[in-house]
């Protein structure tokens, strides 16, 4: 099972085996449903030109690839709108400065920043 969310081709197939799995063997547990939530992540992820994430408690760094398909102004503006949470490092990176404790708050910040930069890029 393992493989086939690895190999999903998108948030909808992805969602259809969570659904399946859950079908299957009933409720699953937290470290099944961790891992559908950080898939989902490197979905979200990849189009915007993510290549790493490293978190943990106390924050972390997200890098993108150099031909990221992110606008590098919406960049500066999110860094200036939100500059205790996050700050731009060396043009391809990202620093989150927030505590995170759990994996809980670890996937929402990234959830809320792949918010921001998608919607920033649309605009």
């Amino acid at each position: 099972m393992y493989k086939r969310i690895a190999n999903a081709s998108d948030l909808e197939e992805l969602g259809r085996l969570e659904e399946e799995m859950t079908d299957r063997f009933g409720t699953l547990p937290q470290s099944a449903k961790d891992l559908f939530r950080i898939t989902r992540l490197k979905q979200r992820a990849a189009p915007l030109g993510v290549r790493k994430i490293d978190l943990g408690a106390h924050g972390g760094r997200v890098l993108f690839h150099a031909q990221a398909e992110v606008d590098p102004l919406a960049l500066v503006k999110l860094m200036q709108t939100q500059l205790h949470t996050y700050k731009l490092e060396q043009g391809d990176k990202i620093r989150i400065t927030a505590s995170l404790p759990d994996s809980d708050a670890r996937i929402g910040v990234l959830d809320r920043l792949f918010d921001q930069l998608r919607q920033r890029a649309a605009a």
